[in-house]
């Protein structure tokens, strides 16, 4: 396994452990103690939007270092910049691996969309933008967002399907 094989393992890896603990804090209960009593486990105030934050950092690693990854699949695009922006600006991108990721940035709700809402190029983890109330209340709809994630739901996804989508462009490669 190649050091950047290990390095965008390592993210994922980081990555899920963070959102197990995350997932760990929602429990409604713990184990029992002694008195039969349940111990019930709250995470500090703010702790989860840090450790939410740690997670899509990780996942900003290991998005980072699989472009590169996927870019040395692809010998013929060797000279193409490293940076997902740059290789949507692209006119002859050859690697079909980047092709799929540049198609799947197309689809609103894929894994990869997500991913790069909340994790840009520029080394900064960003929250999405709330829909912020208008000062004409004629024109004011209220709208209920009946698919509305939590952050915990969303990062979930696109770690699971990162991985999957590795994890089969890897076999992938293999075969070849």
């Amino acid at each position: 396994m190649s050091a950047l094989s290990q390095q965008t393992n390592a993210g994922l890896f980081h990555a899920q452990k963070l959102i197990e603990l995350i997932a760990s804090f929602k429990m409604d209960s713990a184990p029992s103690r002694n008195d039969g009593s349940i111990a019930l486990q709250v995470a500090p105030e703010g702790s989860q939007q840090s450790i939410e934050y740690a997670a899509w950092q990780c996942v900003k690693t290991a998005w980072l270092n699989w472009l590169i990854e996927v870019n040395e699949f692809g010998a013929s695009d060797a000279s193409l910049p490293l940076s997902f922006d740059a290789l949507c600006r692209q006119s002859h991108v050859k690697n079909p691996n980047l092709v799929h990721l540049i198609n799947l940035n197309l689809e609103p709700s894929s894994w990869v969309s997500e991913l790069l809402k909340r994790v840009g190029e520029s080394g900064a983890v960003s929250q999405i933008a709330k829909a912020k109330p208008t000062d004409n209340a004629f024109n004011a709809l209220n709208l209920v967002d009946l698919d509305n994630k939590s952050e915990l739901e969303i990062i979930k996804g696109v770690v699971a399907d990162f991985k999957q989508h590795v994890q089969d462009t890897r076999s992938q490669q293999q075969e070849w």
